[in-house]
């Protein structure tokens, strides 16, 4: 595996990987962050 474009193909395959993991996540997070800041005190 020393051919660059294996290894650029395999560093988009785990970057897109963490982006498709990490999108609910950020989902919650910000679903979180609006309904805090909606609640008036």
């Amino acid at each position: 595996m020393n051919d660059p474009i294996a290894w650029g193909s395999l560093l988009l395959a785990v970057f897109a990987g963490a982006i498709r993991s990490g999108t609910p996540i950020a989902f919650a997070a910000m679903g979180e962050t609006l309904s805090e800041r909606s609640v008036k005190e």
